[in-house]
């Protein structure tokens, strides 16, 4: 698998979103469709970020997981399996709050102040499973992982503005920076900041975050056992440095199970307490269940179709009459239950982490409905002259939301008077996409879904138009797009960059329709009635302590 972080985005979320839509095993080939009604449609269901507090402790509970871990090691970790089991095992020097709010974690100060330098404080006190303390050697070896090409870490990207880290003190990390980068700090709460023991590294060599190897951290929970094809376990750390954090469970089991059938039975019967991946499917039966709670988390989750630029889709007037024709509240209906809703942007509300005032009057003023309006958008396609070439577009045959919405697309295309094209692909073939131009130049127009890490619309719209950047697949360049966002990168004050990066967002998807948004997809978190506490959405699921906050209700 290629090491970049966008190639492998591409092939996790297609694959954790395959799992959790597959539960109906009726035909997948392409015949799916949904129908238009007559009238708004639905705004997706209210959403939230936290399951009511846990008040007790508990010996243990079982979660399940989409599909199998791959690594644990933290610079490899960035499936939807990996984060979710690493966050409670191995924690990063910036903590990410259940609201995604950044704070001190293993550093208990991060300086800024000097534009290209970030300056950590290691935090005292401190000490990994084994007992032995955590240094600055431990924090600034972690790190200095990520700048390492051999080691193929998937957080590269966030660190191309990194020049080197070092321990300047006996408590004292700093990271020179080639060029200011104020998204570079936040990024530090993912998985790509976390700290192991440096001895313990050096000793287990390329084992480290396997299950022969191995992991030494500082997290709440320590790795008790791993199975491949069975389960992960992780047990409570009882010399844990944050008594706020300190687990109420003494043992969480982790499951992958592809099955969703098997998924929703588990969950109904308590077999398997929760999962950040609740079937679709299995919605109604779990909530008619009554034995556990189903929480619709708030989510950065992003479902995108992506243009081909050079295609059909060339003419700006026929992506902007596709997106104008499309209802997204159906696709949040039907094809999500409710459990999705309109789309503007590829960086949603839950990306908003400051001046949220400048974010959402641009985020109106992008104008893009939430229903349709078919007659103007035919008149655009007249006015621009219908493409004669074919349209042909993607999913992923396994994936059944995705061939939903894409025989949807391609339906209201026809009414436009648009030759689509509706190519279901396994997912082996699907995921070529990403990083072979081979395939790209297969299709017109491509479904996908994105997730942003940190609250930081940046970070959303960056990878869209990087020059020569690996999720800026057809070479997409306009200045007044580019030029706001590079501008954004050097400036500290909120609502300076809030405003830089709001200019860029209209360039994108209010005048260009770049890539064309559908919805924001809610993360499906099932408790069952034993247990209660902490996150329910994404990002928090995959960078915060989840399972600490964990309890009896």
């Amino acid at each position: 698998m290629p090491s970049s972080r966008q190639v492998v985005a591409a092939l996790t979320v297609t694959t954790a979103l395959l799992l959790v839509g597959a539960c109906d095993r009726g035909n997948q080939g392409g015949s799916e469709s949904i129908t238009t009604p007559t009238g708004t449609g639905s705004e997706g269901s209210r959403r939230t970020r936290l399951s009511p507090p846990a008040k007790g402790q508990i010996d243990g509970f079982t979660w399940a997981l989409p599909f199998e871990a791959t690594s644990l090691d933290p610079i490899k970790s960035w499936a939807p399996p990996e984060n979710t089991i690493l966050a409670n095992l191995c924690e990063s020097v910036l903590k990410l709050t259940p609201e995604l709010k950044p704070e001190p974690g293993l550093a208990s100060n991060i300086d800024t102040s000097d534009p290209t330098k970030v300056v950590l404080t290691v935090r005292g006190g401190v000490t990994f499973w084994d007992g032995s303390p955590m240094t600055a050697e431990d924090v600034a070896f972690s790190l200095s992982r990520n700048l390492e090409p051999k080691l193929g870490g998937y957080f590269a990207p966030f660190w191309r503005n990194v020049g080197s880290v070092a321990a300047t003190g006996p408590s004292e990390v700093t990271i020179n920076l080639k060029r200011p980068d104020v998204l570079f700090w936040k990024t530090l709460a993912m998985a790509g900041g976390a700290v192991s023991n440096k001895a313990y590294m050096e000793q287990q060599g390329k084992t480290y975050g396997t299950p022969k190897g191995g992991l030494m951290c500082t997290g709440p929970f320590k790795l008790g056992s791993w199975r491949p094809g069975q389960s992960v376990v992780l047990t409570r750390y009882d010399r844990y440095w944050d008594p706020d954090l300190r687990p109420k469970a003494g043992r969480v089991e982790l499951r992958a199970v592809a099955d969703q059938a098997a998924l929703a039975s588990a969950l109904v019967t308590g077999e398997i307490d929760g999962t950040f991946n609740t079937p679709v499917a299995a919605l109604d039966r779990l909530e008619r269940s009554g034995t556990g709670t189903l929480y619709r988390g708030e989510s950065t989750l992003a479902q995108m179709l992506v243009p081909r630029l050079d295609g059909p889709l060339g003419d700006v007037r026929i992506r902007k009459a596709l997106s104008m024709a499309l209802d997204r509240s159906v696709i949040s209906e039907q094809v999500w239950g409710g459990a999705a809703s309109p789309l503007s942007s590829i960086a949603p509300e839950a990306t908003w982490g400051y001046a949220r005032d400048v974010f959402a009057k641009a985020y109106d003023e992008l104008g893009i409905r939430p229903t349709a309006d078919l007659e103007a958008a035919k008149a655009l396609v007249r006015e621009a002259g219908a493409p004669t070439e074919t349209i042909t577009v993607w999913s992923s045959a396994e994936n059944r939301p995705a061939v939903t919405t894409v025989n949807y697309v391609a339906d209201v295309g026809r009414k436009l008077g648009l030759d689509m094209k509706v190519e279901t692909v396994p997912l082996q073939v699907y995921s070529t996409w990403a990083y072979d131009p081979r395939a790209r130049a297969r299709t017109g127009l491509f479904h996908t879904t994105w997730w942003t890490d940190v609250a930081e619309p940046l970070e959303a719209l960056w990878p869209l138009v990087e020059p020569k950047g690996l999720s800026n697949y057809y070479g997409y360049s306009n200045p007044a797009a580019v030029q706001p966002l590079v501008k954004a990168f050097a400036e500290a004050d909120d609502t300076a960059r809030a405003k830089l990066v709001a200019e860029a967002q209209r360039v994108m998807f209010g005048e260009d329709m770049m890539w064309i948004p559908l919805t924001n997809v809610a993360t499906l978190t099932w408790m069952s009635k034993r247990i209660t506490g902490g996150p329910v959405g994404v990002p928090a699921a995959y960078y915060t302590p989840w399972a600490a906050y964990v309890g009896a209700p």
